[in-house]
């Protein structure tokens, strides 16, 4: 899709491993095929920030912040924001996955 071929360059992303990588591109494509392609070139992707939700170096998920039109990398502050919400985040999702999966295994005949 051109739209995302356009948002890949636009984007400015500080200190990324490869994990934080394969979430911001899987956040730059969801935006690219749920936006309009005239939404994207009025208000283009300047910068990602993404962080991987670990429990126990295991990841269980992702969080982004995508910033559009305003031409300005994400602050170390920003960065370390995200990562404090991406903390706090993962148990909860972790303990919301296995109870869920808890409760399908019991209610199975």
């Amino acid at each position: 899709m051109e739209a995302t071929e356009d948002a890949r360059r636009a984007w400015l992303l500080p200190r990324v491993d490869r994990r934080c990588a394969e979430a911001v591109e899987r956040v730059i494509e969801f935006v690219a095929e749920h936006l309009a392609i005239a939404t994207l070139q009025r208000f283009p992707i300047r910068a990602v920030l993404g962080v991987p939700l670990l429990v126990y170096e295991r990841v269980v998920g992702g969080a982004s912040v995508v910033r559009f039109s305003v031409d300005r990398p994400f602050t170390d502050q920003d960065e370390a924001l995200v990562l404090a919400c991406a903390t706090r985040i993962a148990p909860m999702l972790d303990l919301r996955t296995r109870l869920s999966s808890l409760v399908d295994e019991t209610t199975q005949p």
